[in-house]
């Protein structure tokens, strides 16, 4: 009970009493004796006053003290248990945090005239594997070559990669297992085991996901959104698109492509999402919807007719053609939709990728990448919305018309 509510409570009581006490004044002296005001009260009078007063208007101030006392104890209960819980998620938090910074620093990577460790260390085996993957045109065999990529990272570091992943494990596993009184410090502990990964290590920790090493640890990824911050273009199977950019124009597409996905879950959550424009309106990204949310689209739309200004991001997107953005389109919508969350999200076999390519006008071009799913169900790029959606079915049906496709407003 807040404090407030037991103030209130307090105050009523005191008000009943006072009134029945008054009544019964009333009616004990004046109005049963017929007594006059000047004259002497018989003492026997106010004695079954008192009684009165102690038996019944004594109790109700008794019991409503009573319950106070209660409730004042249950309020100290709930935050002893909530201090002795939030302690014992700090002392394991910090002590995991340490013993994963220690496990970082001992990653070892020698060069011919350098020796690098930790964060360091883990990027320049990334940069190795980047450098030796062999690209396919099957979107499977891409996946699977870079995990087996990861495999020979994983094999050759068993003194590293095995203790890492149990540690982060076992940091999930404790925040997840925490009670509900230190619902708001699990959160902020989420965050800053997030922040605390570098690039490198979201990529390896989503090929380990796709490993049976790593079954346990997929469910923690998507309820916690490890890979919220996961650069596209750091992944293997994106090396095709990255390879024809320089490092400045690569981060620059992963920052369009992570805007595209937080329009996507956005959308998917049901909020208006705004046309993502880049400078001089060369490019416009927009957003489309059913009225089911079984089916996303992505539309980019290119009018060579204009010109980015001088630094804008979006001059990456000048390097590739049609045919190369549409490809990079249609496998990023496949990373979303099925790769990064692990087949948890959204059944695959239910899924299908379209894309149409219009070209009525010479100067612009309207590329059209969508998500389906066959069985009319709903699409789900996050943990939250796949909850919402197991639990409550049919899941939208209070959304506004927002971001609805044209042809089903």
């Amino acid at each position: 009970m807040n404090e407030e509510k037991k103030n209130k409570v307090i105050k009523w009581a005191l008000i009943i009493s006072a009134i029945l006490s008054a009544g019964m004044l009333y009616l004990f002296i004046f109005h049963e004796r017929n007594v006059a005001i000047d004259e002497a009260v018989a003492t026997d009078i106010v004695g079954q006053y008192g009684d009165f007063v102690g038996g019944v208007v004594g109790t109700i101030l008794s019991i409503v003290l009573l319950y106070y006392t209660f409730g004042l104890q249950r309020e100290d209960s709930k935050k002893n248990a909530r201090i002795y819980e939030l302690q014992q998620l700090n002392d394991k938090f910090f002590k995991l945090m340490e013993i994963y910074n220690e496990q970082l620093k001992h990653l070892v990577y020698k060069d011919d005239d350098e020796t690098y460790s930790g964060k360091e260390a883990l990027h320049r085996y990334l940069q190795d594997m980047q450098a030796g993957f062999e690209e396919t045109t099957s979107y499977n065999q891409r996946r699977k070559r870079a995990v087996e990529a990861y495999f020979e990272f994983y094999a050759n570091n068993r003194d590293f990669a095995p203790l890492y992943f149990r540690t982060l494990y076992r940091l999930l596993e404790e925040i997840y297992g925490s009670g509900s009184n230190v619902y708001e410090e699990k959160i902020k502990y989420i965050k800053i085991i997030r922040s605390q990964f570098s690039d490198s290590e979201l990529v390896f920790i989503r090929y380990n996901a796709m490993t049976p090493m790593g079954t346990n640890f997929a469910p923690y990824i998507n309820r916690y959104n490890l890979l919220k911050h996961l650069p596209p273009l750091e992944l293997l199977e994106f090396k095709e698109w990255k390879s024809m950019l320089t490092t400045q124009q690569a981060n620059a597409l992963n920052v369009i492509l992570l805007n595209i996905k937080k329009g996507l879950v956005q959308m998917l959550s049901g909020l208006w999402v705004k046309t993502i424009n880049s400078s001089g309106k060369k490019y416009r990204i927009n957003f489309y919807h059913n009225l089911g949310m079984s089916l996303a689209s992505v539309s980019v739309i290119r009018d060579s007719t204009k010109h980015l200004y001088p630094g804008d991001i979006f001059s990456c997107l000048d390097v590739f053609n049609d045919d190369t953005l549409v490809s990079l389109m249609r496998y990023y919508l496949r990373e979303l939709f099925v790769l990064i969350n692990f087949n948890s999200f959204n059944i695959r076999k239910n899924i299908k990728f379209e894309y149409v390519k219009n070209i009525d006008n010479p100067n612009i071009t309207i590329i059209d990448v969508r998500v389906r799913n066959i069985r009319n169900e709903v699409l789900c790029l996050t943990q939250r919305q796949k909850d919402m959606h197991d639990a409550v079915s049919p899941y939208f049906t209070s959304f506004s018309q927002h971001n609805l496709l044209p042809d089903e407003i």
